[in-house]
């Protein structure tokens, strides 16, 4: 027979609550009952409130509703959150008015928060980018950035919503695509030793007409890299005005090096006595956009945002000499469109020693650059494939002087060509 409850006594918790990550609502509620001396559950008793705070445990805080009334001898929270360090656990206390004898959860758990998830989305013709990002906001992704030109925004996702906020976007009859904005990085360079100081250039028949041809076209190469070092002096005069996708700056700064490198590749100085002779010896200046952070790598997004800025601002080639797998059609959609205002694009295809399609390099209208050694074989470094050219060229690098350095390290191509040279053969892929 089931005893007769008394008088409320004591607090006990029926439902521990379950951590989450920091501000996050608690994904389980605690639940507390009112219970007599004996432990049975007052169930009469729907007035009680239960109060929570934290009884242990730095740095944290309650959000949402802090108290609960009790109904038929259980009050349960509906709301709560709880803010703290992650890795942290709190131990919360519950009180009740009228006085009872508290109570103290178990061990409650703040975990890591997940990083948000970035996708380019591509809208409906029609829709302009205040509209895209109103329509991406109301799905529950946050507009980092838009591109007017190839009607692209650029959100973030919160990782734990990411299912939802997709499905919203995808049935959004103003959203044409939506894809990941994939990162991609430097291509990994091997560590052969050993070859003569630019035993590229006769490769390419640069002995042949420096000194006796003296350009006269000219050519704007955009480097899409780390950025380019302005104040190294083996460039003194090589750079046109450029811009940062990442921070809005000039580009004219490069914490990396990669870029630079690729810069003086292209055109160092030549006959100066110092440093190394670029491959483009006269009428080609570099315009850096920087799309890689500090580490190498950088987003689709940022290298679409990078290639329709190098086309609308003068630039004949665009230079990426990073690659990995994964195709995506918003980053086809750039390179269409400096194809389509006459840039010629040049990517290297990477050196993973594979035949596998790398992007940007294998898309349509890009010229996909391989490397080859002295001896002008495929280097076993080098990824490849049936269209893909291959050239020769030395990597320069910055050092304490300040000056390139000329030891062979095939990573970029030479893109130094005039457009009309390369656009006779119109689509190079891997």
């Amino acid at each position: 027979m089931t005893p007769t409850p008394t008088a409320a006594v004591k607090l006990a918790v029926v439902t521990q609550p379950v951590g989450d990550q920091s501000g996050d609502v608690l994904p389980t509620q605690p639940a507390i009952a009112i219970q007599d001396a004996s432990g049975a559950t007052v169930t009469s008793d729907s007035s009680t409130t239960v109060s929570v705070a934290i009884a242990s445990g730095s740095g944290g805080s309650l959000g949402g509703s802090l108290t609960a009334t009790a109904d038929h001898g259980v009050a349960t929270f509906t709301n709560l959150a709880l803010s703290g360090l992650a890795g942290q656990s709190y131990i919360l206390r519950f009180t009740a008015t009228p006085a009872l004898t508290p109570v103290d959860s178990g061990a409650v758990l703040v975990t890591p928060a997940l990083p948000a998830v970035r996708y380019i989305v591509k809208y409906a013709q029609g829709t302009g980018s205040a509209a895209g990002a109103t329509e991406a906001g109301r799905a529950g992704a946050e507009t980092l950035r838009s591109n007017s030109t190839l009607r692209t925004g650029v959100v973030s996702v919160p990782a734990r919503n990411k299912d939802a906020v997709l499905r919203a976007l995808r049935a959004n009859p103003k959203v044409q695509s939506v894809t990941t904005d994939t990162p991609r990085a430097l291509a990994a360079a091997p560590n052969d030793t050993g070859y003569a100081q630019q035993w590229a250039l006769p490769k390419v028949g640069w002995d042949q007409v420096y000194g006796s041809v003296v350009p006269s076209g000219s050519a704007v190469v955009a480097v899409l890299d780390t950025g380019i070092d302005a104040t190294h002096p083996d460039l003194a005069g090589k750079l046109v005005a450029g811009t940062s996708i990442l921070d809005g700056t000039n580009g004219q700064t490069d914490p990396n090096g990669h870029g630079t490198s690729m810069a003086g590749i292209i055109a160092a100085n030549t006959n100066n006595g110092a440093g190394i002779a670029g491959v483009g010896y006269a009428g080609v200046s570099v315009m850096p956009v920087t799309v890689l952070d500090s580490s190498g790598v950088g987003y689709d997004s940022d290298i679409i945002d990078g290639i329709t800025y190098a086309t609308d601002h003068g630039a004949n080639v665009i230079l990426m000499a990073f690659s990995s797998a994964g195709f995506s059609q918003e980053l086809q959609d750039a390179i269409d469109y400096a194809w389509n205002h006459g840039v010629v694009v040049v990517a290297a295809t990477g050196n993973g020693g594979s035949a596998t399609p790398t992007y940007p390099a294998g898309g349509i209208s890009v010229v996909g650059v391989s490397n080859t050694d002295q001896n002008d074989a495929l280097n076993p470094s080098s990824n490849y494939g049936t269209d893909t050219p291959r050239t020769l060229v030395a990597r320069v690098s910055r050092c304490r002087r300040r000056s390139f350095s000329t030891r062979a390290r095939r990573r970029c191509p030479s893109p130094s060509l005039l457009p009309s040279r390369v656009r006779s053969r119109p689509h190079r892929s891997l």
